[in-house]
C-alpha cells in the first residue's frame, strides 16, 4: 500500500464478514482517573452529586445491575406551555439586550420576538421526532422590589442560596411565582400570570453579579433561573430529567499523552445539547442533537428503532439527527457490557461545520446511563483517538478546552476493543441512503490462536530534497489470513520537519495500485494556526509548524 508522504503508527486489522475475527493491539480503553467538573462561563446547572460516580463505572469499581430506565410517558411528550417571568431587582434592572460592564449578554431580544421561543420548539420538534412541541408566553416585566442579595443567602441546611433553592418558603422562584400571581389578580388575568396552569417557566433576570443560570431537575420542579437565555435548551433538558453529557480522553489540547493522565469533564461530549453544545447560535441547529440515549430514555427513541446484538454480525444503523424515524429501521446498537455499563453506539449526519470531518464519517461511543449507581443518568462519550488533540479552534472559541473529543468517532475501518468485555466494533461503511446510515461489524470474542499483523515500511529515498516528492510503501500481511485495515499517523509533533519554522505538505494518498484514494484523513493534530485538517480529499495541501 502507497502512502505520500505519511508514516503508519500502527495497523489494525479486521474481518468484515462471517462470525470470527482477529485484531491487532490497537484500542481505546478507560482507566482510573479523578473527575474535574468544569462549567462554561456563566452557565451553571443544578445536578446531582451522583455524577461524580461516572468515571468510577468506567472503572467497574460500582457494580450494580443494568436495568432499563422505564421512559416516562407524559413528561416529555406532547404539548407543553412555558411561561417567561422577566424579573428586576431593586439594584438590577433586568433581562435586556445592552450588554453589562462585562460585555455579558442576556438575548433579551430574541426573547421578546418570539426568535428564541421558536428556535427551541423548532429543535425540540425535530429531537422528539414530533413527539414534543413548546409554546411560549412572555409577561410583562415583574418588579420584586428588593435587592437581588436578598437571595443569595443559603436555604435552610442545604447549601443551596435561595437562588437554586426550588420550591421553598423564601426561595426565589417562590417569591416571583407569588408576586406574578399577586399582579395577574390586579389586572385582572390571573390566569396569564399564574405559573400552575403552565408545564414549565423561566425566571429570567438578566445580569447579576455572581449568578448564571440553572435548572430544577424534574424530581424538583419545572422552573430555570436565568441570567441569560442562551443555554435555554440545554436547561429545558435538565427539566426533563436528563443530565449532563460527559466526554473522556487520554489527550487535552495541550498535551496530547497516551498512558497514565486522561481528561475528563462534565460537559466534554462535544456532540451533545446536554454537553458542550449548549448555547448560540439561533436558531438552533441540528448539530446540538441529545444523543440516542437520551431520546430513549425520553421515550422518543422505541425500543423498536434500536438493535441489541446479542451474535456478531453486520448491522447497518441509520443517522439519528433526523426529524422523523421509520419502522423497521435501527437509529442505534445497545450493548450491556456488564452489569454497570452499557455501550452506546450511533452515528450523526446532521453536522455541516468543520466538526463534520469526523462525526460524519464516524461511530460515536458511549457509555449509557442506565445505572443511576454507576454513572449518576450521565452519558459519557468516549474519545477513539485518545492521543490527538482534535479541533483546537472553533467559531468563537480559541484554544477549546474540549479540543481533543471533536476527532471522538471511531473512524471507518477502526476497531474498538474492549478485551475484558471480548467486544470488537468496526465501523466498514456508509450505506449511500437517505439519510445516510452506517454499516457496523460486531463481532464477540475471544479470538484464541490470534497473532498481530507484521508490516515493513519502505521509503523510496532516504536523503530527499526541500519541494521533491517522496513515497512511503507499506507491505502487510497477516499469518492467520484476516483482512487488513490501514492507517497511517504522525505520531512525533516535529515528524513534519520542526517546531521553529512555517513548513508546508502537501501530496496525494494512493493505494498499492496508485490509485488516489479517497476518504483519507490528514491531520498534523497540532492545535492553534496554522493546523493542517483534510478529509475526503485526495489531494492535500497544508502547513505546520
Amino acid at each position: 500500500m502507497t502512502k505520500n508522504g505519511f508514516w503508519p503508527q500502527a495497523i489494525t486489522r479486521r474481518r468484515i464478514g462471517g462470525q470470527s475475527s482477529r485484531w491487532a493491539t490497537k484500542q481505546a480503553g478507560t482507566a482510573a482517573l479523578q473527575p474535574r467538573v468544569e462549567s462554561p462561563p456563566a452557565v451553571f446547572s443544578h445536578r446531582s452529586g451522583l455524577g461524580l460516580f461516572v468515571l468510577l463505572a468506567l472503572l467497574g469499581l460500582v457494580a450494580r445491575n443494568v436495568s432499563a430506565a422505564t421512559p416516562p410517558a407524559n413528561w416529555t411528550s406532547g404539548h407543553k406551555k412555558v411561561l417567561i417571568i422577566p424579573v428586576r431587582f431593586m439594584d438590577q434592572t433586568g433581562p435586556s439586550d445592552v450588554p453589562s460592564a462585562s460585555g455579558y449578554l442576556s438575548g433579551w431580544g430574541n426573547i421578546t420576538n418570539g426568535t428564541t421561543g421558536a428556535a427551541i420548539n423548532d429543535f425540540y420538534q425535530r429531537a422528539s421526532y414530533g413527539r414534543l412541541s413548546m409554546e411560549f408566553t412572555v409577561l410583562p416585566e415583574i418588579n420584586l422590589g428588593v435587592s437581588y442579595t436578598t437571595y443569595n443567602a443559603t436555604y435552610g441546611t442545604s447549601g443551596l442560596s435561595k437562588f437554586a433553592a426550588w420550591d421553598e418558603p423564601g426561595s426565589f422562584a417562590d417569591d416571583v411565582r407569588a408576586k406574578a400571581r399577586q399582579v395577574g389578580q390586579a389586572l385582572g388575568q390571573l390566569a396569564l400570570y399564574d405559573s400552575d396552569n403552565y408545564d414549565l417557566d423561566f425566571l429570567f433576570c438578566g445580569f447579576i453579579p455572581g449568578q448564571g443560570t440553572l435548572a430544577s431537575g424534574r424530581a424538583h420542579g419545572k422552573g430555570i433561573f436565568g441570567t441569560t437565555s442562551l443555554a435555554l435548551a440545554h436547561e429545558f433538558g435538565h427539566n426533563f430529567g436528563l443530565q449532563h453529557a460527559n466526554g473522556i480522553s487520554r489527550s487535552t489540547y495541550h498535551s496530547p499523552v497516551r498512558g497514565g493522565t486522561f481528561f475528563t469533564d462534565t460537559y466534554g461530549d462535544v456532540f451533545d445539547l446536554m454537553g458542550w453544545k449548549n448555547t448560540t447560535p439561533i436558531p438552533l441547529v441540528p448539530d446540538r442533537d441529545v444523543n440516542p440515549y437520551w431520546k430513549w430514555q425520553m421515550g422518543w427513541l422505541p425500543d423498536s428503532n434500536i438493535s441489541t446484538p446479542a451474535v456478531s454480525g453486520t448491522y447497518r444503523i441509520h443517522a439519528f439527527d433526523q426529524p422523523t424515524l421509520e419502522a423497521g429501521k435501527s437509529y442505534a446498537l445497545r450493548v450491556v457490557r456488564d452489569p454497570s455499563r452499557v455501550y452506546w453506539f450511533s452515528y450523526r449526519a446532521g453536522i455541516t461545520n468543520p466538526e463534520s470531518i469526523w462525526s460524519n464519517n464516524g461511530l460515536e461511543v458511549r457509555i449509557g446511563g442506565e445505572s443511576i449507581p454507576a454513572t449518576g443518568g450521565h452519558t459519557t462519550l468516549l474519545d477513539m483517538t485518545p492521543g490527538s488533540r482534535g479541533l483546537a479552534n472553533i467559531p468563537g472559541v480559541t484554544n477549546n478546552p474540549y479540543a481533543t473529543l471533536y476527532d471522538a468517532p471511531l473512524a471507518m475501518g477502526r476497531t474498538y476493543s474492549d478485551n475484558e468485555a471480548n467486544l470488537h466494533v468496526t465501523p466498514v461503511k456508509k450505506g449511500g441512503t437517505a439519510p445516510e446510515s452506517l454499516d457496523v461489524v460486531l463481532n464477540y470474542g475471544p479470538f484464541l490462536g490470534n497473532v498481530p499483523p507484521t508490516a515493513s515500511i519502505s521509503p523510496a529515498s532516504v536523503t530527499i530534497a526541500a519541494g521533491v516528492a517522496q513515497t512511503f510503501t507499506g507491505t502487510a500481511s497477516d499469518a492467520n489470513g484476516d483482512a487488513l485495515s490501514y492507517y497511517w499517523e504522525f505520531d512525533d509533533p516535529d515528524a513534519l520537519g520542526g517546531t521553529t519554522a512555517l513548513r508546508t505538505i502537501s501530496g496525494v494518498v494512493k493505494d498499492e495500485n496508485g490509485n488516489p484514494l479517497a476518504g483519507a484523513v490528514v491531520n498534523n493534530y497540532k492545535g492553534g494556526t496554522p493546523n493542517l485538517v483534510r478529509y475526503g480529499a485526495t489531494n492535500f495541501i497544508g502547513s505546520s509548524e
